[in-house]
């Protein structure tokens, strides 16, 4: 049913490396608070390279699904990410993690 319709709307799809999945992760939580497991991911890695590539246009008009919680994948998360702060369930905790994490930029 996929490729009828990739056929039939002239669509592409674009394979992608496990490392641009899990940079789109990356971007997903850093830049939207979006935390989706790697296959989540795969869409936004999908844009990011038909871009990349002129296959879209920067000015189109794209919606990508990003699902799948990040929680249910948190060995892959745990390889890449290191000093991931630990924010006590507090306004102080926030904040000082927030003052932290805004020095590392």
């Amino acid at each position: 049913m996929v490729f009828r319709g990739l056929k039939e709307s002239k669509g592409v799809a674009e394979a992608v490396s496990d490392e641009l999945i899990l940079e789109a992760q990356r971007i997903l939580a850093r830049y939207e608070g979006i935390f989706v497991e790697p296959s989540g991911a795969a869409s936004l890695a999908g844009l990011i390279k038909a871009l990349n590539k002129g296959l879209i246009d920067r000015d189109d008009l794209v919606v990508i699904e990003a699902t799948g919680t990040g929680f249910k994948d948190l060995k892959t998360i745990s390889s890449y990410m290191v000093d991931v702060p630990i924010v006590e369930p507090s306004l102080d905790s926030l904040e000082q993690s927030l003052i932290t994490l805004r020095g590392k930029d």
